[in-house]
């Protein structure tokens, strides 16, 4: 077994135990192709499955500490499923509606973190990918 197979095995088991940076590792892996083993290729649909499992999960480990989230907040890891819905690719199909709605989202979120512009940002975003709806 080669070692980039070992390693993202190992990643894998620990983000299937529900360890955040474990599954930002596997979502990231599969959204760039970066630290994929040869024997897997890069698939949105399957990063967009694990950013959701990262964004629905709790943000206490199980001894009830906060984790430190401010490395990749909610509204960035929901904004990178709104950004590959936006576009489509590999493996995962064009949906302009979904991306608006996580855009939307992704704004209220950063909303909540108090970061203004880039919420504006976010939801101009949204505004655009549901323009693309109506164009359909």
């Amino acid at each position: 077994m080669h070692d980039k197979e070992l390693v993202f095995d190992y990643m894998l088991a620990a983000a299937e135990a529900r360890d955040r940076a474990a599954m930002i590792y596997i979502a990231e892996a599969y959204e760039t192709g970066l630290g994929l083993p040869p024997s897997r290729t890069r698939d949105w649909s399957k990063a967009v499955q694990w950013l959701d499992r990262v964004v629905s999960t709790n943000s206490e480990d199980e001894d009830g500490n906060f984790d430190g989230t401010m490395h990749d907040p909610q509204y960035q890891l929901v904004a990178k499923q709104a950004t590959m819905y936006s576009t489509g690719g590999f493996c995962l199909p064009k949906d302009p509606s979904k991306a608006g709605d996580m855009f939307s989202w992704a704004a209220e979120l950063a909303t909540e973190g108090m970061k203004g512009k880039l919420a504006s940002k976010y939801f101009m975003l949204a505004e655009e990918a549901w323009a693309e709806c109506e164009e359909l």
